[in-house]
């Protein structure tokens, strides 16, 4: 495992060195043979990491399968972190690894399911989620980012968070999994996260599931919409019926929030449907 990360993390340093020195698409693409060599390499040696813990497994019962590495992983976390659905599958079914192990066994530790879906394995997924992870809350940090501080999700919010469109309806359609569960301390929904990162395709995946609260606030009293900058996804809300009244904690309303921003065009929309439904309250008193 360890020889197979290496490789790819010289492939990644590779292709960025690549992408400042090149100044051509030319010659990029000259290096794609070579790119691919050492990807093929990569996928050789997962597949025999693979075979040789199967066969390590198999010839001694008393291996303990959940046995913690030095980053506090399971053999099982590794799998399910490289997407390799066929040892996924044989260590939860054959070994019965315990897909509810936690990272460092902290209570707040990251899953088996959370690695898959921070790398973007869907295949891996109905081996890792049952009614005990489908609403997990674990703690989780962005590899990408060194300073990142650590966040707190659930696999649907780190889902949406990471764009993975095919995770997220994978997920909604596990009857267990609450789409309105709240994160701690921030209180923010699923529908929060998709917006916040901005996630146009997802925020309508979630606006299709029946469940979804769209007035869901989180601890400053805010619905998903307040801070948005986007005004088409903004919209996208209001049409779905999102309450554009609600107010923070503090009194402020998504307009005085869009206004506040100078998101000018988040503040048109939200006065248009603020002006449409006063016409429709007057209209609708006339008739009664």
């Amino acid at each position: 495992q360890q020889e197979y990360e290496c490789i790819m993390s010289s492939l990644t340093l590779y292709t960025e060195t690549l992408s400042r020195n090149l100044d051509d698409n030319e010659a990029q693409e000259d290096t794609a043979g070579e790119i691919k060599e050492i990807e093929d390499e990569g996928v050789q040696v997962l597949a025999g990491f693979e075979k040789i813990a199967l066969a390590l497994l198999r010839s001694d019962s008393f291996v303990p399968i959940d046995l913690l590495d030095d980053m506090g992983w399971t053999l099982l976390m590794q799998a399910a972190n490289c997407g390799a659905a066929s040892f996924v599958h044989a260590l939860v079914h054959d070994f019965d690894a315990d897909i509810e192990k936690r990272q460092h066994n902290h209570s707040l530790g990251t899953p088996a399911l959370a690695r898959a879906i921070d790398a973007g394995h869907v295949d891996v997924l109905g081996d890792l989620c049952n009614a005990a992870m489908a609403n997990a809350v674990f703690k989780y940090k962005c590899d990408d980012d060194e300073a990142a501080d650590d966040e707190v999700h659930t696999p649907l919010t780190l889902a949406c968070r990471g764009g993975h469109e095919n995770i997220v309806s994978f997920l909604l359609g596990q009857g267990t999994v609450d789409v309105n569960l709240k994160l701690p301390d921030s209180e923010d929904s699923a529908l929060h996260i998709a917006v916040c990162f901005d996630m146009e395709a997802i925020v309508k995946l979630l606006l299709q599931h029946p469940t979804t609260d769209i007035n869901a606030t989180n601890a400053q009293g805010y619905t998903a919409a307040f801070g948005c900058s986007n005004a088409a996804l903004v919209d996208t809300l209001l049409s779905h019926g999102l309450d554009s009244t609600i107010e923070g904690f503090q009194g402020e309303t998504l307009l005085d929030m869009a206004l506040a921003l100078g998101d000018e065009d988040v503040a048109t929309i939200v006065c248009t449907r603020l002006e449409a439904d006063a016409l429709a309250a007057v209209a609708t008193n006339q008739s009664s």
